[in-house]
Order: structure tokens, then C-alpha cells, then sequence
């Protein structure tokens, strides 16, 4: 089921409630810009230059930094946009709109000879979502036309001759050989298809590796043949990403749900890395650190997992109910990790990944509902988020007019998501919630929320014993959720 199809759950089985907040919030002394176009004659042109105000934070598919300067980094998000920072992550500005909605920017990354070349590309799961080169920094970006109609989960450069690079998608492995000027696809009888990761052999652009939505395949041809490389890797395993150790190319890692492998001769015998959960083991991405032997970091849907031995033992660094999409370490900063996550935005380490802090200023990618004016400060404003990515939301609140926002602390953000909001017009401290999950009522003007009344459920829950337990479609990973206990 996919995020359109929650959202339209959502809405459904919350409909009685909305009507009747809905009523309420039309009856508040709430004045929206709406109302007011009704009793006040407005300016139109006051409203031709917006800029964000937050909530920062929000959904980052890709963190990338420029190989040539540790300061400039860039992320992408769900929608089609690139943000940028130049002062190593501190401050962010939107640099780039490709305007094209609902397009997953997934790969991003800077040119190793020039930090004015860019490449990103993306999908729409399944639907096409296109290659974009930029050759001034950002400023005008140029579409692909061979890529135009294709959807792209994967896109690596050559660590050897940046001219070539490739991407993958749902129909096999595209290479061009002029910096992303042209393409030609990889056309084989053993060609793979829907394909999640990429990999390069440093010693020879002949060689590569393809993780696809089931195990992993290799060429030593470049795309003439490809050989389906499994021993010793679970059958329901999507490859979401392979990393192949700069000093030693024999030694790869790769990461699927399944877990994470290694292999120690070229892909031909993978054994499971143990230490990570089976509840986590949905690692994103996967990084061996570019200058200290043995760190290994791994983005799961449960947090982040650092190993200094070589996959001998794990720790968690951060809470388990973050989800993580992206690793970037510059090999001149080695104890500064950047990680993107999904709805907390952009997170570093300054101490090689044990702790992390939120930077986000200026950066928001948020699915708002609704802000709302305090009925007694007009200086407090409230916002109701969606989570777009993993469901749930975020309720915010601002003390300074939209400059700073800091989230409800006893809302389950991952489980509920609020719709409308009614302040009482004579007690600004007594707030009430509709959400999915029924009515929450507030005593302190917003700090704190209990459930007041729960939502009917739309249906029963289906019983485990008829539940799917091969592949169950995932509404917004690239492939399928492998078999849980598999």
C-alpha cells in the first residue's frame, strides 16, 4: 500500500471526526486568511514572495558533500527539491525546485573533478522520475531524454574515470561514458532488472555489481553478461545498497532486508553480519568509513549502527524509532557524520557517529495540515504535520511567530496524525485535537495532550495466521518488504 493510499485511510476512517472539528473550527474566533478575503479586501501582491518558516526538519532522502569542499553539502527530498548548505550543515537554502511533484530524489552526488557538475536522480516507485545534470553549481539543471521515462533507484560514479556513470531502474543498468551527456542501456539475456544499488570496481570499470529486488548480480564484461551472485544470501533478499572497501576490492558489504552480508572474494560467497536485530536489519544504506579501517556505519529503520571491528560487534548510537536513508562522511572530517532521516531532517556526529544532533535551520520538508493563530498572542502560532514517509505527525508550536517550532513531547508522531485544531474562546489553555486516532484535549494551552475519544476502527485487524509471509509490497522503499522471519 503506498502513501497515497494511507492518506486516503487516513482521511476515510477519521471522516465523522473532521466534520465535527471542522464545525468547531468554524465557529472559533480563528481567523483564517480565507474569512478574512470575505470582510477585508486584500492585496493580492503581498502574497508573490513566500519563504519557509519551518517547522524545520521533515523527510531527507540523500545527504551529499561535495568531494572538493567539506563545507558544501546538499539533500534531497520527496518532492523534487535540493537544498544546500555552505557552511558545513549549519544553515540550509533551497536550491533548486525541479518541479516535478512526488518525484523521490533517491542519488545525488558531486562530480569528483568539478564541484559545479551535479547529478541527481529519481522516481515515482515505479512511475518514471528522470536523470538531471547541473554544470554550474546548481543554478539551471538539464533533463536526461534517453532517462526521461525511467525510474531511477540507483546511480554511481566510476571511482576511477568520473566520464563514466550508471544508474539503474526498474527496466536494468543504463551507462554513459561522457559525464551523463548520453546513455545506452546494458541490454543482455542475462541482464538484471528493477534494480536498487550499484557498485564500480576501482581496478576495472569492466567489473560491477547490481542489487536488485531480489539478491545481487555481477558483470565482468561491462553489462555483456551478468552472473546472479546468491551464495550464501536469503533468496527474499532486496539489495538496498553495496559498498566495495577502497583498500581492499574483494572485500564487499552489502545491505538488504534481510540483513547485512559481506563477502570477502569479489561477491562470490556472502555471509551474514551478525549484531544487528532482526527487527532492524532494513538497512538504507550502508558505508565503510573512507579512512579508518574496520568503522562500518549502517542507516536501518530503527536507527543507526556503528561497528569499529569489522561487522564483529554492533552498537546502537541513536533511539531505534529513527529512520535513517542516507550516510555521508568527508574523508578530511572523519569524526563528522552526516545522516538523512526520515522526519527529523538532517542529523551530524562530531564524534564518529556515537551521538547525534538535529541541523536543520532553515531546512523544512513537511506535509502540513493547518496553522492556526493563538486566540489571545499573535505571536503563537500552531502547525499539524503529516509524516509523508512512515505515517503519523508532528503537533508544533511557536512562541516567536514562526522563527523557532518545538513539537508536542506526549503525541505519538509515529502513530498519530493531527488534522484540525479548536482553541476554547474563553480559555486559551483548553485545546482540543482531531486526529486519526480520535479527539485529544490539551489543559496547557498545547505542552501536553490526553485522548479524550478514540476513533472506531475501520475494520478488523487481520488475524497473523492470514497475513502474506513471502513478499509484502513496501508503499514507499524502491522493492518488497522481505519475509519477517526470513
Amino acid at each position: 500500500m503506498g502513501i497515497k493510499d494511507n492518506m486516503f485511510n487516513l482521511r476515510k476512517n477519521s471522516a465523522l471526526l473532521l466534520i465535527v472539528a471542522f464545525a468547531f473550527v468554524v465557529n472559533s474566533t480563528v481567523l483564517t486568511s480565507a474569512v478574512r478575503a470575505a470582510d477585508t479586501p486584500v492585496d493580492t501582491e503581498k502574497f508573490d514572495d513566500w519563504s519557509v518558516m519551518g517547522p524545520d526538519g521533515g523527510d531527507v532522502r540523500v545527504v551529499a558533500i561535495d568531494p572538493r569542499d567539506k563545507n558544501r553539502l546538499y539533500i534531497t527530498t520527496l518532492d523534487g527539491q535540493i537544498h544546500t548548505s555552505a557552511d558545513g550543515g549549519k544553515t540550509w537554502s533551497l536550491l533548486v525546485n525541479l518541479n516535478k511533484p512526488q518525484l523521490i530524489l533517491d542519488q545525488l552526488f558531486v562530480d569528483s573533478r568539478d564541484s559545479k557538475i551535479i547529478y541527481t536522480s529519481g522516481h515515482r516507485h515505479k512511475a518514471p522520475g528522470g536523470f538531471f545534470r547541473s554544470i554550474d553549481g546548481g543554478s539551471t539543471w538539464k533533463e536526461s531524454k534517453e532517462l526521461k521515462e525511467e525510474s531511477i533507484h540507483a546511480m554511481t560514479q566510476s571511482p576511477t574515470d568520473p566520464n563514466i556513470i550508471t544508474v539503474g531502474t526498474t527496466h536494468g543498468v543504463w551507462i554513459s561514458k561522457n559525464s551523463g551527456e548520453s546513455w545506452e542501456m546494458l541490454k543482455s539475456s542475462t541482464a538484471p532488472v528493477n534494480i536498487d544499488s550499484l557498485a564500480i570496481d576501482p581496478r576495472s570499470n569492466d567489473t560491477m555489481y547490481a542489487g536488485t529486488w531480489w539478491r545481487a548480480y555481477k558483470t565482468v564484461d561491462s553489462g555483456k553478461s551478468w552472473r546472479l551472485i546468491k551464495d550464501g544470501m536469503i533468496d527474499d533478499s532486496d539489495v538496498f545498497a553495496i559498498t566495495i572497501n577502497p583498500r581492499n576490492p574483494e572485500n564487499i558489504i552489502a545491505s538488504a532486508c534481510s540483513g547485512i552480508y559481506e563477502s570477502q572474494n569479489g561477491g562470490e560467497k556472502w555471509s551474514k553480519i551478525q549484531g544487528i536485530p532482526s527487527q532492524s536489519r532494513r538497512t538504507r544504506d550502508i558505508l565503510q568509513h573512507p579512512t579508518i579501517p574496520g568503522t562500518v556505519y549502517a542507516a536501518t529503520t530503527e536507527g543507526f549502527w556503528m561497528t569499529t571491528n569489522g561487522g564483529k560487534s554492533w552498537a546502537l548510537t541513536t533511539q531505534r524509532n529513527l529512520e535513517i536513508n542516507s550516510i555521508a562522511v568527508h574523508p578530511s572530517e572523519p569524526n563528522r557524520v552526516f545522516i538523512g532521516t526520515n522526519n527529523y531532517g538532517v542529523m551530524v556526529s562530531n564524534d564518529g557517529g556515537r551521538n547525534f544532533a538535529p541541523t536543520n535551520d532553515r531546512f523544512s520538508s513537511r506535509f502540513t495540515y493547518s496553522v492556526t493563530a493563538d486566540n489571545k498572542s499573535s505571536d503563537r502560532l500552531y502547525a499539524t504535520t503529516q509524516n509523508t514517509a512512515t505515517g503519523g505527525g508532528f503537533f508544533f508550536t511557536s512562541l516567536d511567530a514562526g522563527r523557532t517550532w518545538a513539537p508536542a513531547k506526549n503525541l505519538d508522531s509515529g502513530r498519530i496524525v493531527p488534522f484540525a485544531l479548536l482553541q476554547d474562546r474563553a480559555n486559551v489553555n483548553l485545546m482540543y485535537l482531531g486526529t486519526n486516532a480520535g479527539i485529544f484535549r490539551s489543559l496547557d494551552r498545547g505542552a501536553n495532550w490526553s485522548q479524550l475519544v478514540a476513533a472506531k476502527p475501520a475494520a478488523r485487524p487481520i488475524p497473523k495466521s492470514r497475513r502474506r509471509k513471502s513478499r509484502e509490497k513496501d508503499g514507499f522503499d524502491q522493492g518488497y518488504k522481505c519475509n519477517p522471519v526470513g
